[in-house]
């Protein structure tokens, strides 16, 4: 039996943090500066500040947990529990407060974040159909508290 090193499994244990902060910090770059793309794009009026640097970090923190956590629940709840969940989600979606969200900017900015995941998340191809429709319901409600918050916060 191996003799257990303490060194070498805070060393191991370091080096995977370390994997998995630099792998966040490169998705927030890009998550942040391809919104910025869209936003300026639509909201040529809007100047960079923190509360914008703050909503689209944490809305890549939102979807990049969103996609770990439900590839977890893919693999590991049974198909009920995951038709449950998704049918409270889709209710969820629909019941979320419609404010005056401008259409083309919410579709624009739901592809992104998706396009972006997919790439830094490649485990989303190997979900079941009722992952899939699970992660793209959180995803759609994560977008519509964004440019909710965008457009009462920031835009203003």
């Amino acid at each position: 039996m191996e003799k257990f090193e303490s060194n070498k499994f805070q060393s191991r244990l370091s080096r995977e943090f370390r994997k998995i902060e630099e792998f966040l910090h490169e998705f927030e770059g890009v998550f942040d500066a391809e919104l910025r793309k869209i936003i300026f794009k639509n909201y040529s009026e809007i100047n960079s500040n923190d509360k914008l640097s703050e909503a689209v970090l944490t809305y890549a923190n939102e979807i990049i947990s969103v996609a770990e956590s439900v590839c977890d629940k893919d693999l590991n709840y049974p198909e009920n529990r995951l038709k449950e969940e998704l049918d409270d989600m889709s209710r969820a979606v629909e019941n979320y407060p419609p404010e005056d969200l401008n259409p083309e900017f919410l579709q624009q900015t739901h592809k992104k974040a998706k396009e972006l995941m997919v790439n830094y998340y490649p485990y989303i191809f190997d979900l079941s159909p009722n992952g899939f429709r699970l992660l793209e319901k959180y995803c759609q409600m994560y977008n519509r508290k964004f440019v909710g918050f965008f457009q009462q916060t920031i835009k203003k």
